[in-house]
């Protein structure tokens, strides 16, 4: 061995191409437990009823059907929708404030808004726009009972810099 092979107290050093291969296994082992939690999250979203509104249920006047209503998240009740082409979306539905932003949505007590990740200059697309609507006529109808939900700027507020996507799937 030349002297760049010995440490200085005389014990072998680990070669550069090995350590870079430990750990790239020990990141791919992570990478992969990390997957597994995400997909299995994803395969077994907990959903629940509202009423009318419960997963396989199409929303009135529109193609668009219920595939999750996911329980209160970050202040808001998630739902993925999925339209007759296939496309997922998440709407959320939030408590309504007259003097925040709107909802494409709204009944008396509720808004409900499209998670477009726009920053309400994104133009929503229209089917999406129809079932959010569509959706707050059903809550409004039946004069749904929601758990506490935040305002649109309540959520802002107490979760800044929240990532408030749901599982599609």
């Amino acid at each position: 061995m030349d002297e760049h092979d010995q440490s200085k107290d005389g014990n072998p050093l680990m070669r550069r191409r090995t350590v870079v291969a430990g750990l790239a296994v020990a990141g791919a082992a992570v990478g992969a437990a990390t997957l597994t939690e995400r997909s299995a999250s994803a395969e077994a979203p907990a959903s629940v009823e509202l009423g009318s509104l419960r997963p396989g249920v199409t929303l009135p006047g529109t193609e668009v059907r219920v595939i999750t209503i996911y329980p209160v998240t970050f202040g808001a009740l998630p739902v993925v929708l999925e339209s007759k082409d296939g496309n997922r979306f998440q709407v959320d539905v939030l408590a309504r404030d007259t003097s925040g932003p709107q909802g494409v949505g709204n009944t008396e007590h509720y808004s409900v808004y499209v998670s477009n990740r726009g920053d309400g200059g994104t133009s929503t697309d229209e089917t999406q726009g129809l079932a959010a609507m569509s959706l707050a006529r059903v809550l409004e109808a039946e004069g749904a009972s929601l758990p506490t939900l935040l305002t649109m700027q309540g959520r802002q507020a107490e979760h800044p810099s929240g990532t408030f996507g749901v599982p599609l799937a």
